[in-house]
């Protein structure tokens, strides 16, 4: 079995292995590799365990959120937006707090139809 270094190390862009990782969590396994019980995690759990390698282990860049919508990976250095519900925080909506529900990371197709305020 090849090891996530040799994975991550073909020129394929970092979103992009950072999705195949994330796929391959889930249950995809990519065709070069050859395995009778590859794991099976729902999205969040796999996003928790990129989540883990960002900011606990640094292998990872952090700039890659999952989208609380449609759980795709966005760069947020290029797409999506986030939301803080923090009543601390200075971000409103026509003067009143950011809906909780609103919370998280968001892709430019998910985002609440409102935030353009921003």
């Amino acid at each position: 079995m090849k090891a996530i270094g040799e994975i991550m190390s073909d020129k394929k862009s970092m979103q992009e292995k950072i999705e195949e990782l994330y796929e391959f969590l889930q249950g995809k396994v990519p065709p070069r590799l050859s395995m009778k019980h590859p794991p099976r995690l729902s999205q969040q759990k796999a996003f928790r365990v990129i989540y883990f390698l960002q900011e606990v282990t640094g292998i990872l860049p952090d700039n890659f959120e999952r989208c609380r919508g449609c759980g795709c990976i966005i760069d947020t250095y290029f797409e999506g937006v986030f939301f803080n519900s923090n009543p601390d925080d200075k971000e409103t909506l026509d003067g009143k707090p950011i809906p909780k529900s609103w919370e998280g990371d968001w892709c430019d197709d998910c985002a609440p139809q409102d935030w353009r305020w921003l």
